[in-house]
C-alpha cells in the first residue's frame, strides 16, 4: 500500500473540496502575480532611477570612449553644450541615429556627456522650429558673457552727441565751400587738388556721416543688435573722416601763401584749417575710445547662430563653436577605394571633448617641433591648393587639445630660402628663451644637426637638466643625441634597423589581400600591436601601427631615472624570430636579412623608451622619425571605405602614441587614453594564458559536464518514485 492510500484511510485524512482548491491554488497564483508585478515595477523603477544604457554595438558608437571619460572624471567646472540643429527635412520625426539623421547622432552624443558627469547640461534647440528657445539662449550668452556689451552700448548712445557734434561741424563747412566759385582755379594740378579738397568738405564728409548713422539706427533697431559689428562700422566711418580731415588740412595748408588762389578761396583756407583739424582730433578721440572697449566676444558667439548646424560647447569664461564640417569632416583619402562616393565621419565626440579640455585647462600647454631645416612641419596649408606640413596632423590634433605650438628652424636658413622663393618674409620663430617652459619635439633624421651657434645637443641636455621634457624621434645612423640620451638611461643604436624574419603570402586569393598587409611582410616593416607598459603606452594595446624603419633602442640603470620600455618587438617562439640588423645597405639594396650573432643584436630589442627624472622632466625616445607624419596617419582603412565610403584610420597607433607621448610628457596625465577617432573600428585582443585556459579546462572540461551531471542526478531524484 503506497503513502497516499495510507493517509486517505487515516481518520485525520479529509479530501479538499473544489471550492477548497480554487481558494488555495488561486490565492497562491494572485500571491504570486502581485509579486511578479512588485518585482517588475521595482527593477524598472531602479533601471529608470540610474539612467544606465548598454551599448551592444560592435565599435561603441552610442558610449563614450576612455579619453572622455578621463576628462570628464576630472571636471570641476561646469560646462553647457547646446546643440544647434535643424531637423532633417527626410525624416523629421525620428529618434533613431543613422546617416542621414545628423540631430539624432549629435543628440544621443550630448545625452551620453550629461549621465557621464553632473558638471554637464546640455540642450538641443532647432533653430528653425523653436525660435523661442533660439531668443533665451542669447539672453543667457548674453548674462553669461555679456558683461563687455554694456561698454558697447553706452558708447554708442553718447555717440548720438559726437554725431551731431560732427554733422554740424562738417554742415558748416560744407555751407561755406558751397559760397565758393571753383571755376577760376583752372585744371592744372594745384587747381585740380583745390577743387577736389573742396568737394570734398561739400559733400564727401557729410554723406560719409549721414550713411554710417542711417545703418548705425537702422542695426540697432534689429532683435539681436550686433553691437561689435555697429561699433565697428562706426569706426570705420571714423577712420575714413579722420583721413580726409587730415589730408584737407594738409591741402589747404600748401595754399595759405599761394597768392595765384581766388581771394575768397585764401580767405577760407586761412580760417578753415584749424577747423578741420578740430574735426580730425573729435574723430581720433572716439577711435582711441572704440579702441579701448576691449573684445566683444558674446557677440561673436551670437554670429555662431548664423551658421548652419553648429554646437557650442559654454564653459565659465570662454566657449568653443564647433562647425558641422568639423563635427562631420569628409576625407578624399577614401576615393581611390570608394569609387569617389564620400561619407562623412561622426566626429562629435573628439571636438566636444576637446573643446572641455581647452575650456577647462588652466593654463595652455606649450610644445615646439625643432626641425633640421628646410620648410615648416606643423603648418596646417590650405588643401586642397597648398599642403600642409608632414606633421601637420599630429600638431592640429594638439591644438585641439589646446597645445600652443610652435616650430623653430635649426639651420636658420629658412627665413632667407622662404624670402627668395617666396617673396615674403617667413612667419617669425620663437627665440630659445620663449620655448623654455615647452615639451620639445626633436627630429633627428641623421647627418649633422644644425643649430645655430652651437649643435642641438647642448641645447637639449640644458632643456632637460632644468626640469624640461622632450619627445625625440631618431632615424637609422643618427647618432648626434647619443651622449645626452644615455644620460638619461638610453641607449641609441642608430646603427642597427629593427627586423623580423620576412613573412609567407597569405593564403587564399592575393588579388583581395590588403596592400598594406602585404606590405607588412617586408622584413624591416612593422605592425606593432604591443607598446609597452609605460604608462602612455598601455591603452594603446591592440592598436594596429604602421612603423619603419625602426631603429634600435635601449636602456640601462641610471640612478635617480625610471625607464620603461616602449615598442617591445615580438620573436620566437610566438612571433617570427626578429633581431637589430647592422647591414643597412644590404636591407636597402633589397638583400634579405640573415641574423649575424657576431654584429646584429640579438632579440629581445625594442624601437623605444618613456624616461621620468625623479623631481625632473620628462624623456621619450622613438627609433621612428617619421612614424607620425600625415602620411601615415591618413591611410584609410579600405574595407571601411570601399563598404561605408568614410575614412577610419587603417593605422591608429601610430597617431595615438604621438598623442600620448605629447600628453605625458606636458603631464596632462588623464588625457593618456584611446581617443574616440581609436575606436571607430572595433579591435579584437589577444586572451591572455589566464583567460584561454579558463576556456578550454575550466568550462569545457570541467563546467559543462558538471552540468551535465547535475541535471542527471535532478533528473534521477525527481523520477525515483
Amino acid at each position: 500500500m503506497s503513502a497516499e492510500e495510507t493517509d486517505k484511510e487515516s481518520p485525520a485524512y479529509q479530501a479538499e473540496s473544489q471550492s477548497q482548491r480554487w481558494a488555495k491554488y488561486g490565492s497562491n497564483v494572485a500571491l504570486m502575480i502581485v509579486l511578479a508585478i512588485v518585482v517588475a515595477g521595482l527593477i524598472t523603477y531602479i533601471a529608470q532611477a540610474n539612467d544606465r544604457r548598454i551599448d551592444t554595438t560592435a565599435q561603441g558608437v552610442n558610449s563614450l570612449k576612455p579619453q572622455t571619460f578621463n576628462v570628464l572624471h576630472d571636471l570641476t567646472t561646469d560646462i553647457k553644450i547646446v546643440s544647434l540643429y535643424t531637423k532633417t527635412e527626410s525624416n523629421p520625426n525620428s529618434d533613431t541615429p543613422h546617416p542621414l539623421n545628423k540631430p539624432a547622432f549629435v543628440s544621443d552624443l550630448l545625452d551620453n556627456y550629461k549621465r557621464a558627469s553632473s558638471h554637464i547640461s546640455t540642450e538641443a534647440i532647432d533653430p528653425v522650429s523653436e525660435k523661442g528657445k533660439v531668443d533665451q539662449l542669447i539672453t543667457e550668452l548674453d548674462q553669461r558673457y555679456g558683461k563687455e556689451i554694456k561698454s558697447y552700448q553706452d558708447y554708442l548712445g553718447q555717440y548720438e552727441g559726437v554725431y551731431k557734434q560732427l554733422t554740424k561741424l562738417a554742415a558748416t563747412e560744407a555751407e561755406k565751400v558751397g559760397n565758393l566759385t571753383t571755376d577760376s582755379l583752372g585744371n592744372d594740378k594745384n587747381g585740380m587738388l583745390l577743387r577736389a579738397a573742396i568737394n570734398t568738405i561739400q559733400t564727401e564728409v557729410p554723406r560719409r556721416l549721414e550713411d554710417n548713422k542711417a545703418t548705425v539706427d537702422r542695426r540697432l533697431k534689429e532683435h539681436h543688435p550686433d553691437y561689435k559689428g555697429i561699433t565697428t562700422s562706426v569706426h570705420d566711418t571714423l577712420d575714413t573722416v579722420s583721413q580726409l580731415e587730415g589730408k584737407i588740412a594738409e591741402i589747404l595748408d600748401q595754399f595759405k601763401s599761394d597768392a595765384s588762389v581766388p581771394p575768397a578761396i585764401h580767405q577760407y583756407i586761412a580760417d578753415s584749417v584749424p577747423r578741420h583739424q578740430e574735426i580730425k582730433k573729435i574723430a581720433d578721440d572716439q577711435i582711441a575710445r572704440i579702441g579701448k572697449l576691449g573684445e566683444l566676444k558674446v557677440d561673436e558667439l551670437q554670429r555662431a547662430l548664423n551658421v548652419p548646424d553648429p554646437i557650442l560647447v559654454l564653459g565659465p569664461n570662454d566657449w568653443r563653436i564647433l562647425a558641422e564640417t568639423q563635427v562631420w569632416p569628409e576625407n578624399n583619402n577614401v576615393k581611390m577605394y570608394s569609387e569617389g562616393k564620400v561619407s562623412p565621419n561622426f566626429a562629435g565626440e573628439q571636438q566636444i571633448t576637446s573643446a572641455i579640455v581647452a575650456l577647462t585647462t588652466a593654463k595652455k600647454p606649450k610644445i615646439v617641433f625643432l626641425r633640421p631645416g628646410g620648410q615648416p612641419m606643423t603648418s596646417p596649408g590650405f588643401p586642397p591648393f597648398i599642403a600642409g606640413g608632414p606633421l601637420s596632423g599630429w600638431a592640429e590634433r594638439l591644438r585641439d587639445y589646446n597645445f600652443e605650438v610652435l616650430e623653430k628652424d635649426l639651420s636658420g636658413q629658412w627665413a632667407m630660402q622662404a624670402q627668395m622663393q617666396q617673396q615674403m618674409p617667413a612667419a617669425p620663430e620663437p627665440e630659445w628663451s620663449a620655448i623654455e617652459d615647452a615639451v620639445w619635439v626633436v627630429l633627428d633624421y641623421g647627418g649633422q644637426m644644425a643649430g645655430g651657434p652651437e649643435p642641438i645637443g647642448p641645447k637639449l641636455a640644458e632643456h632637460l637638466g632644468h626640469g624640461g621634457s622632450a619627445i625625440v624621434l631618431v632615424g637609422p645612423q643618427s647618432d648626434n643625441l647619443a651622449s645626452v640620451m644615455q644620460n638619461w638611461g638610453v641607449d641609441i643604436r642608430s646603427e642597427a634597423i629593427a627586423v623580423h624574419q620576412q613573412l609567407p603570402p597569405p593564403p587564399g586569393d592575393t588579388s583581395k589581400i590588403d596592400p598594406w598587409q602585404e606590405a607588412l611582410r617586408q622584413p624591416y616593416v612593422w605592425d606593432v600591436k604591443d607598446y609597452g607598459d609605460a604608462e602612455l603606452a598601455r591603452p594603446l594595446k591592440n592598436l594596429d601601427s604602421l612603423l619603419y624603419p625602426l631603429v634600435v633602442i635601449k636602456s640601462h640603470d641610471q640612478k635617480g631615472y625610471t625607464a620603461k620600455t616602449l615598442l617591445p618587438l615580438p620573436t620566437e617562439p610566438k612571433a617570427p624570430a626578429s633581431w637589430g640588423e647592422t647591414d643597412i645597405n644590404g636591407l636597402q639594396s633589397g638583400t634579405p636579412p640573415t641574423f649575424d650573432s657576431k654584429t646584429d643584436i640579438a632579440a629581445p630589442i625594442a624601437a623605444g623608451v618613456a624616461v621620468e627624472k625623479q623631481g625632473g622632466g620628462r624623456l621619450v625616445v622613438v627609433g621612428a622619425a617619421t612614424f607620425a607624419f600625415d602620411r601615415y596617419l591618413d591611410i584609410p582603412d579600405p574595407d571601411i571605405a570601399r563598404n561605408e565610403g568614410r575614412f577610419v584610420a587603417r593605422f591608429p597607433g601610430n597617431g595615438e602614441l604621438a598623442a600620448n607621448a605629447a600628453f605625458w610628457c606636458a603631464r596632462m596625465d588623464s588625457m593618456i587614453a584611446l581617443s574616440p577617432s581609436a575606436l571607430q573600428v572595433s579591435r579584437i585582443s589577444d586572451m591572455s594564458p589566464a583567460t584561454l585556459n579558463f576556456w578550454r579546462v575550466g568550462v569545457l572540461l570541467v563546467l559543462l559536464p558538471l552540468a551535465v551531471l547535475l541535471c542527471g542526478v535532478g533528473v534521477y531524484f525527481s523520477r525515483r518514485d
